[in-house]
Parts: structure tokens; sequence; C-alpha cells
């Protein structure tokens, strides 16, 4: 917080103007296409699984990586360097499963959807996304829906699942 009022401090001396357009993220598509690969970032050693489960019951390839020493270095590697430890984590996770799976890029979707936390959760896919560009995988989809909300492309059963493995993963944590 206090970095970003300096520097809203330091460019506003300077005099500088803010950018007269933002352009809008690129579009990926949609986040789940028929044959994609699910993975499913460490965010717990309950949670993560389970919702791996969901997705494989429905006809869908899913990984969710056990978090290790080298997922967190690759993380810290593409991340900018001014991310938490968990952040650099799920980014280090999910290269490193398509990097060891050999996965294709394009047929992945990356599971981060939108949670009621504490942190700066809801800013990861952001930064995930400038990982993957720094990693030269910019086409990765990522999906960061409203997990309060039916997510695009899916059923209503897999949603309903989703959500309840939801719920019983933080109860369980």
């Amino acid at each position: 917080m206090e970095a970003a009022a300096d520097t809203f401090w330091s460019d506003f001396k300077a005099g500088l103007k803010p950018a007269a357009e933002v352009a809008d993220l690129p579009d990926s598509g949609k986040p789940f296409a028929p044959g994609d690969t699910v993975i499913i970032p460490f965010l717990s050693e309950i949670l993560s699984p389970l919702q791996a489960e969901v997705f494989k019951a429905h006809g869908y390839q899913a990984f969710a990586p056990t978090l290790d020493q080298e997922m967190i270095n690759t993380g810290y590697r593409y991340a900018s360097g001014g991310e938490c430890m968990p952040n650099a984590a799920i980014i280090g996770s999910f290269l490193e499963c398509i990097r060891k799976e050999q996965l294709d890029p394009a047929q992945c979707t990356i599971f981060l959807p939108g949670l009621c936390l504490a942190c700066n959760f809801n800013q990861y896919s952001i930064l995930a996304r400038n990982a993957l560009e720094s990693a030269g995988l910019p086409g990765i989809k990522i999906f960061n829906g409203n997990m309060l909300k039916r997510a695009p492309g899916l059923s209503n059963r897999l949603n309903s699942q989703i959500l309840e493995v939801n719920i019983l993963g933080s109860l369980l944590y």
C-alpha cells in the first residue's frame, strides 16, 4: 500500500498524466472447452484434490499438483517480484504441472476461481497472466469466475459439485 502511494505521489510530482485509454485483457476464449485439461493450482492438500476429482468425474483431465520447493522457485522466477509466497507457489504449481505432464498449453485451463478471502487472491489471475506471458505461454485460459454464480461452459451438476467441495474443503481445512 505504501509503495503504491509513493508511486502515485512521485508520478504526480513529475507531472505524469494517466494513459488516455486502458486496453482490456485479451480474451483467451471460453474457459472450459471440450478436451481441455484443467489445472487446479495448489491451495490446500484438501481442497485442490477434491476440485480435481469433480472435474475428472465429469470427463475432464484434471491435475492438482502437490506443492514442492521446485514449484515455489519456478513461481518466483516468473513472478514480477512483489507478490507474496502463496502467489508465487500458485504460479509455480501450474507452470511446473504443464512442464512435467508435457501438456499442450493451448488445451489448458487454469482453475483459479474468485473466492471471498481476506487477501489479494482475486488479483492472482492478473498476476498469473503476467507470469504466463513471461514464461512464453500467453494463450493459456484462466477461469477466474465468481463461485457464487454458474461457471460458463460447465453443466449445472458440475457447478453444484464444485460449490459443494468448496464448502466441504473449507469445513475440513
